[in-house]
C-alpha cells in the first residue's frame, strides 16, 4: 500500500486516472473556467443581494422583537434559519442530491402504471 501511494504522490493527478478518463477530466476543467468567467460581475451581485436580504431581514427581526410580535430570540435568528435552509436546498441542488421541481425526469426512468 505505501508503494502505491508513493507512486502517486507528487504526480499529476491525470497521470494517475485512466487514460479514458484523462480527456474527460480537461474538457470539465476547460468548461469550468469558462463559466466562472462568464459569470464574475453577476456573482458580485448575488453576493450584495444576499447580504441587503440579510441584514434587512436581521434589522426587521429586531423591530419584530422590539413590538414583542416574535420572541427576541427567534426574531434574531430568523434570517440564520431562513438562509441555512435556502443554502442546504441549493448545495442540494447543485451536488445534483435533489432535482429541482421543473427538471424532467432521468432518461431510462418512466414511473411504473
Amino acid at each position: 500500500m505505501r508503494k502505491r501511494i508513493a507512486g502517486i504522490v507528487g504526480r499529476d493527478p491525470q497521470e494517475v486516472l485512466a487514460p479514458g478518463r484523462v480527456r474527460r477530466v480537461r474538457a470539465d476543467r476547460r468548461a469550468a473556467r469558462h463559466a466562472v468567467r462568464r459569470a464574475g460581475p453577476a456573482v458580485a451581485f448575488v453576493s450584495v443581494g444576499f447580504f441587503l436580504f440579510y441584514y434587512l431581514c436581521l434589522v426587521g427581526g429586531e423591530e419584530l422583537a422590539n413590538r414583542l410580535l416574535l420572541p427576541p430570540w427567534l426574531a434574531m435568528w430568523l434570517p440564520n434559519i431562513v438562509l441555512g435552509i435556502w443554502g442546504v436546498d441549493w448545495t442540494l441542488k447543485a451536488c445534483e442530491l435533489r432535482r429541482s421541481r421543473h427538471a424532467p425526469a432521468a432518461s431510462g426512468s418512466r414511473p411504473r402504471a
